[in-house]
């Protein structure tokens, strides 16, 4: 195989792997935006920063600990519910006050309104989409502007 086919195809990976990465972000947009529209809002209290292990994405980075604030509120029901945050936040501590989604139906569902919670996901998810796809689409030009030359 040439090398400009190689790197044609390494170039086409990565344009369709910004593709992917673009269709989950604005996937990961809408639903974050159908759950708030569907929600009720409380206010909650961290009770608890549970501390757990994560494991390194490859095989040469380290285990951490991140810690994930566990929340006590009160639905509309006038019922205590609690739940843990699955998104790590070492700015909270234990006392503080945050503004909770939840929905009537699964309030052990809830998420606290926070931009690194709510939005932070699909915009990380956006801008690797977009640098992914312009890798992709460099590297193609590349290789049609090598191949016309050589032509």
């Amino acid at each position: 195989m040439s090398n400009t086919l190689v790197t044609g195809i390494f170039g086409a990976v990565f344009a369709v792997i910004g593709i992917g990465l673009l269709y989950f972000s604005v996937s990961d947009y809408r639903s974050t935006s159908a759950f708030i529209a569907e929600t009720k809002k409380a206010e909650g209290t961290v009770i608890e920063m549970i501390e757990e292990l994560r494991e390194g994405m490859g095989p040469n980075e380290r285990r951490g600990y991140v810690y994930l604030p566990r929340v006590e509120f009160i639905d509309n029901g006038g019922i205590k519910q609690i739940f843990t945050s699955n998104s790590a936040n070492s700015e909270l501590s234990v006392g503080e006050i945050v503004e909770v989604f939840y929905r009537e139906d699964k309030p052990e569902d809830a998420r606290i309104n926070s931009f690194s919670t709510l939005w932070l996901p699909p915009i990380i998810m956006a801008l690797f989409g977009v640098i992914f796809i312009l890798v992709g689409s460099g590297v193609a030009w590349l290789v049609t502007a090598q191949w016309r030359i050589q032509r």
